[in-house]
């Protein structure tokens, strides 16, 4: 029997480490370079359930990332998130309701 000791992912977690290897993987692709001083953008699309909680975390790291866009076909919890954002990091998202509109946005 091997005793070599597993660690197990929890969703959350997997969920984490697979965006920000998306995010960096994109940035890397339209030749953007990270520097000490570079900060990821965010965008949360469908927010409701575990989403919130990626916000929550991505809120908690200002000086490595910040919310530029939402996106939720909820009006209601597109304008509470968009709230919450704006009161965290003392500035508005970009509110999206159609996840087409908000990966065709070049300007974030």
């Amino acid at each position: 029997m091997n005793s070599t000791s597993h660690t197990q992912l929890t969703r959350r977690q997997f969920l984490g480490k697979t965006a920000t290897a998306v995010i960096v993987a994109g940035a890397m692709a339209q030749g953007k370079v990270f520097g000490a001083n570079s900060r990821i953008r965010m965008c949360t699309i469908g927010f409701h359930g575990q989403g919130g909680g990626h916000i929550k975390d991505i809120l908690s790291m200002p000086d490595d990332a910040e919310y530029v866009a939402l996106c939720d076909v909820d009006s209601t919890v597109l304008e509470e998130g968009a709230k919450n954002v704006e009161k965290k990091q003392g500035k508005a998202p970009k509110k999206y309701k159609d996840i087409r509109e908000a990966l065709q946005d070049k300007k974030h």
